[in-house]
């Protein structure tokens, strides 16, 4: 399972169970998501300093606010709020084809052209491939 259906599939079951055990929905219980989501982004970045750090391309700032992009948009998915206001938008162009893509079609990264994944013919571009 690749990282956008592990975090739809974890967003739906999050909604799901909250919505049929409404009382675990809970202030503390929704600081203790934000907690642990400034946790993992802490201990991403600090990884990610960790291995990164002097490989020619890779801009370690770009990175943490791609790390926190990506927290804010999995806090909206679970129907919370964004907690980095300034990191709303993706700005590493290079990664959006895998990041912002969440109906389930397949992407080819160096076209930027939406797949599905179907038998090719004259039809459906097979000349396109």
């Amino acid at each position: 399972m690749d990282e956008l259906q592990h975090g739809r599939f974890i967003a739906d079951l999050f909604r799901a169970t909250l919505s049929e055990h409404p009382e675990l929905n809970t202030e503390e219980f929704t600081e203790w998501v934000y907690d642990q989501f400034k946790h993992s982004v802490e201990q991403e970045t600090i990884w990610s300093k960790y291995m990164l750090t002097g490989i020619d391309g890779i801009d370690l700032v770009e990175m943490e606010g791609y790390v926190k992009y990506r927290a804010n948009k999995l806090l909206r998915m679970l129907g919370l709020s964004e907690i980095y206001p300034d990191h709303i938008e993706n700005k590493m162009k290079w990664i959006r084809a895998y990041v912002d893509n969440f109906d389930d079609t397949k992407t080819d990264f160096f076209e930027q052209k939406s797949r599905q994944y179907t038998k090719t013919s004259d039809l459906n571009g097979f000349d396109e491939l």
